[in-house]
Order: C-alpha cells, then structure tokens, then sequence
C-alpha cells in the first residue's frame, strides 16, 4: 500500500469519526448512539487489520487495529451484555492490546522486543480478570510468574537468544518474587508441596519408561564395571 492510499484510508477514519462526533453532538442518534460507535469501531479496526493484509511492512497498523476492535467489542457488550463487559471490560480489553503484539512478532520473528508488552499486557489481563474472585497475595503471584515468563520467552525466542542473556535477570527476580508470594500463604504452600512430590515421582516414571523403551536402563552405582587389571 502505497502512501497516499495509507493517507486515504486515515483519512477516511477521520472523516467517519469526525461525522459521529457531529451527529451525536446535534442529538441525530441518540437511540443508537452506542450501536453507532460499536460499528465506527469495528470499521476501524478492520481498516488498519486491512491495511496490514495489503502490506505487510505495516505492521504497526497491527496496534490500532487490535485496539479499535477491542473498543468496539467492550463497545457491543455494553449494550448486549452490560454485565460481562462490567466484568471481563478490562481484560478484554487489555488482551485485545496484547494480541496485537503478538501479531506483531509472529508477522516480524525479528521483532522480539514486541513480546515484552505482549506477555505484559496479557499478564495484567489476567491479573483483571483474577481480582474480584482471588486474593491479592495469589493475584501477586499470577503477575510475577507472567512477568517471568514473559521474559523467558524474550530469552528462547529466536534469532540469537544468546545476545539476550540479560533477560534471563528480570525473569529469574520474577520467579522468585513470585514463589515467595505464594509461600507465605499457608492454604497454597499445603497443596504446593504435594504437586511437587506428585510431579518428581510422574518424572521418576516417565525416566524409567523412557529407558525401558530405548533399552537403556538407568544405570547404577554398582553397574559401574570394574577397571581391567593391566597385562604384563
């Protein structure tokens, strides 16, 4: 896509809200005021996602993209399920910010700096979503452990993760912030301790089917053959 066809399209958007924003000032559709800006939404959203399909070196037509269909979502459910959107609105929204970045980087593998506000916008969504139904220290550690992640990730994603072995910093402190949050709650520090024998012993079976398979056993301490005296 050219310039001046990019210039068009923005135009046009501008055009469109500018309209709206008319409209509804001089009380034209105040029945579907809602509806009105649900559709102008989605249409923009469409528009940038298009012209992203058109050209691919557009890729930050990706971000308002993502964004104006996430209004225009939160935009609908305030008319057809007003209760969802007073729940889930800000996840929903905050996941439709993050799913742009991740569009980004699966468009350019190159970009893996796009996967630092993904997993951090799709970690706060979820945080969102968590707050009303779990306790602060749990939503603590749903946070940290995304923030690790997300830096996990930075650190394996492809070209050259060994240039970004300082990722490998702020995701550790995460995790570990992380795992002292949720000790301190004794109600999840009970069931933390018998996932993790439940989990050594599956390992322990999965190693041992594992060698059974390949026909190689584990070895032992004394299947260690003896050393061959020298000959004389």
């Amino acid at each position: 896509m050219k310039r001046n066809d990019i210039n068009v399209v923005l135009g046009l958007l501008l055009l469109a809200v500018g309209v709206a924003l008319l409209a509804q000032n001089v009380g034209l559709f105040t029945p579907w005021e809602n509806a009105v800006w649900t559709l102008l939404f989605i249409a923009g959203g469409v528009g940038f996602l298009g012209m992203f399909a058109v050209t691919p070196t557009n890729w930050w037509a990706l971000i308002p993209g993502f964004v104006l269909l996430s209004l225009g979502l939160l935009s609908g459910l305030g008319d057809w399920a007003p209760l969802l959107a007073a729940r889930w609105g800000g996840s929903l929204f905050l996941g439709g910010i993050s799913l742009s970045f991740w569009a980004i980087y699966l468009a350019r593998r190159a970009f893996w700096w796009a996967i630092i506000p993904a997993g951090v916008l799709l970690t706060l969504a979820v945080v969102a979503g968590l707050n009303p139904i779990a306790s602060g220290a749990f939503a603590g550690f749903v946070f940290f452990m995304g923030i690790a992640l997300t830096f996990g990730l930075v650190y394996l994603a492809p070209p050259a993760p060994a240039r970004r072995r300082w990722a490998i910093i702020p995701a550790a402190a995460a995790l570990a912030i992380g795992v002292l949050t949720i000790v301190t709650l004794p109600s999840m520090f009970n069931l933390l301790w018998p996932i993790a024998i439940i989990i050594s012993g599956l390992y322990l079976v999965y190693h041992a089917l594992r060698q059974t398979a390949t026909g190689q056993p584990a070895s032992r301490p004394d299947d260690t053959p003896a050393p061959h005296a020298p000959k004389v």
